[in-house]
Order: C-alpha cells, then structure tokens, then sequence
C-alpha cells in the first residue's frame, strides 16, 4: 500500500508516479482500440451516410463523390471493385478486395442503383450536343501554339438520316466519322456536304467529316438488307416498324411513296473503323485530311433496333476502353423484333451487361414515344411512372409493363429510351458544359 506523503530516495511522492503510469496506459490502450477499428487491414473510413453500396475502383483513384449511387453487386469477385459497408458509429468503411464483406441489407436499405438517375430528365441532343461541345474543347486546346502535336479528338456517329449532328461535332473542332447505310439518305448527306463547301467558312469543318455509306454490324465483309424510302424510321431488317410485326406484308396496302424499297448494303464491325482498317467512302486511301484513329472520344448509336449486332461489332472497342462516352438508343421492343431468339429482353439487356463488364458506368435518359403515343406521353417521365433501376432485367421489362398500362389501338411501336454510357478511363479535366461538370465530378 502506498501511503499519499510516502517518497522515493529522489523525493519524489510515489503516488504521484503511479498516476502518471495509469494515465500514459489508458492513453495507449485508448489508441490501440482506435487503430484496431479503423487501420487493422488499411481500411479507409469516409464520412458518408449511406446504408450499403459498391463502388468501383481504377488504376489511380477511388471513385465516390457522393453525388451518384454507385453499383454492380452482380460480380464481387472482381478484383477492381471495394465493397462499403455504413456503420452509424465510425461512418463508412472501405475494405480491400482481400477482406470480403457480405452486404448487410436491411429493410430500410434501398437497392444499388445499376443505372445511374443523374441525367435523367435530359434529352438526347442535348447530351450529345454538350459533350460535343467538351471534345471540341480539348480539340481546340490541342492546336494552341507551342504545344505538341496530338492524335485528333473523334466524334462518331452510326445511324446519321441527315447531316445536322455530325457535322455539330466536326463545327467544334473534332474530326467526325459519320456511317448511314440508306443509299437515299447518304445522297442527301453528301449533297448538304457539297452546299457547305461553297461557303469559304465552312470548308474547314465539312474538311473533318468522314462518311460511310455501310450498316454497321457483326461482321465486315457480309451484306444486310436495308428497307426504307428516306424517312426517319428506316431500318435493316424486313419488320413493319409502324404495326411491329417481323416481314413487311403489312405494307402491302400503303401508297406506292411510302412502300420500303429493299437495298442490300455492306456490312461492317465498327471495331475495323476505328482501327483503321476501312476507308470512308468519301476518302481516298492514305487521305491527309483523315487522320488515323487511335481512340474515340463520343459515339452515338441510333439504328432502329439493330443495336445489339452494332454492339457485337464493337466488342473489341469496349473491352480496351477506346470509346469514352457511348450515346445510344435503348429500345427493347424493336430490339426483340430483330432478334432471332425467342426470350425477351435477351438482346437489349447483353447490351447493358457488356458495358457493364467492361466497367462503363451508365447512365438513364428520358422515356421517348412517338407522338402517336397518346395520353402516355405525359406520364411515361413521371415519378408514378415507377422506372427501375436496380436491375437490367426488370428495367427492360418495364418498357412493355409500362405500355399495358397504356393501351393503345393505334400505336405499336412502344417505348424506349436513350443510354449514355462513361468509360472508367474517360477523362473531363476542365469541362465547361453542366452536363460535362456533373459527368467530371463522377470520373
């Protein structure tokens, strides 16, 4: 027992040592305790208060600005996603792929988000104009004096029917690549093209567009069939797009001007276009004013239905990352018309699953219908419309759910929507559009 005014031989009150060693222990003890919940496998803790969620991690960085629920809960054995867990006391922790965490879901966790809602109220164009407006930016900060020479920035598009948004890309200083395989329509191109040249302001942008009179397809080499009489819902494939029915007895009965005629064009993989393996058809071989691609910054896809084969076409692309932004039509029941399976949504949903591997993040535009849509139109882009998207399948299945909900007589073609999909190596360094800035904060 040490007595209060007992002292050592330096005079020193024992008691008061002792208290100097119990508070110095409990210090550390107090430390072990905070490493042990926070460091013992390199865990990073981020203030962030959502229940449960995956995210994805690149070569450089983590990706979480808190502006997007990340997803993919479809693949933990993916060596380049981390799993997070929220914990009310510590935040949210982020574990390495060496530690596996089971997701804790409770009854009040919503389900990750596979597809992202940020762009949801925007149109096509205008996503499409906006980053067009970003890859004219770097085009154009690439020519300033003093700076070394660089590859051009490429815009491309498949499924043209006119001039307008190619020749927007090359207006911003890219080099655009543009493939339309109606005969009628691409006549009409190059003509807008040959008017455009005679104006002396003009030459140096309709100087950067590539055209191609192809389908893009499966496979180069082959021929495909292209139906159609100059109009907006012209297509590869014999279907009856107005009344969705395969074969084109439906038109038998149209007037002479609005019959399909049938055309069979070439065929090639949008992956031979971007490694160079295919000259335009407005080019020469070895052309100077068409540069040699090394990557793309923006595609955009609109082809009736016959995007799952233009995707086939493109697996190598997608799979090396050499295509940053991806616009395209997502229209399920077109899709399923021009499949040769029976399931529904097989085609449209391998889209979604091939980007998705190749850890493109995606995001959902606006539901679109033709006018003939009805009283449809009005509720397809409202909360009660009650999109999913948590899931590829069920997303799918909600285009043909939603038109049931709205039946309509005199209206067959259904619904569908725009995607737009980021590559994980898509950079946005200065973007100076709101749709550049929002995509930037995600990258």
């Amino acid at each position: 027992m040490v007595r209060f005014n007992e002292r050592d031989k330096h005079g020193v009150r024992l008691s008061i040592r002792y208290s100097h060693i119990l508070g110095l222990t409990t210090v550390i003890l107090v430390l072990i305790r905070s490493l042990s919940l926070s460091n013992i496998f390199d865990t990073i803790v981020l203030p962030d208060p959502t229940n449960y969620e995956l995210f994805r991690h690149n070569n450089e960085s983590l990706i979480d600005d808190g502006s997007s629920v990340e997803r993919d809960i479809s693949s933990l054995d993916n060596g380049r996603k981390f799993a997070r867990k929220y914990r009310p006391d510590r935040g949210v922790v982020v574990v390495p792929q060496s530690v596996i965490v089971p997701p804790v879901i409770s009854e009040h966790t919503p389900p990750p988000l596979i597809l992202s809602t940020d762009l949801l109220q925007q149109e096509t164009a205008a996503v499409w104009k906006q980053i067009c407006i970003e890859g004219g930016t770097i085009a154009t900060r690439r020519i300033k004096p003093n700076t070394l020479p660089h590859p051009p920035i490429i815009a491309m598009e498949v499924g043209m029917y006119k001039l307008e948004q190619c020749y927007f890309a090359a207006a911003q200083g890219m080099h655009a690549h543009c493939v339309e395989p109606s005969p009628k329509n691409y006549r009409r191109v190059i003509d807008q093209i040959e008017e455009k040249k005679k104006i002396d302001s003009m030459i140096p942008t309709v100087e950067r567009i590539s055209t191609y009179n192809v389908a893009a397809g499966n496979a180069t080499g082959a021929t495909v069939p292209f139906f159609g009489n100059g109009g907006t819902v012209d297509h590869i494939g014999a279907f009856d797009a107005w009344n969705m029915v395969k074969g084109m007895e439906g038109e038998k009965d149209y007037p002479r001007k609005k019959k399909s005629k049938r055309t069979d064009v070439p065929m090639v993989k949008i992956d031979d276009i971007i490694n160079n393996r295919i000259v335009p058809t407005n080019r020469e071989e070895n052309d100077p004013l068409n540069p040699k691609i090394q990557d793309v910054f923006a595609l955009k896809v609109d082809t009736q239905g016959f995007e799952p084969a233009v995707f086939s076409g493109l697996k190598e692309s997608i799979e090396r990352k050499k295509i940053h932004f991806i616009l395209f039509e997502y229209w399920p029941k077109g899709m399923d018309l021009l499949s040769s399976g029976d399931t529904k949504c097989a085609a449209s949903v391998a889209i979604l699953k091939q980007l998705d591997a190749a850890n493109y993040k995606l995001y959902a535009l606006r539901v679109e219908a033709h006018p003939k849509a009805g009283n449809a139109s009005d509720a397809m882009n409202t909360a009660d419309a009650e999109r999913p998207y948590d899931d590829f399948e069920t997303n799918c299945n909600w285009y043909y759910e939603f038109e049931k909900r709205f039946p309509n007589a005199g209206y067959k073609m259904g619904y569908w929507s725009d995607i737009f999909a980021v590559s994980p190596n898509a950079k946005l360094s200065e973007p100076v559009t709101k749709i550049g800035k929002l995509l930037a904060r995600n990258l």
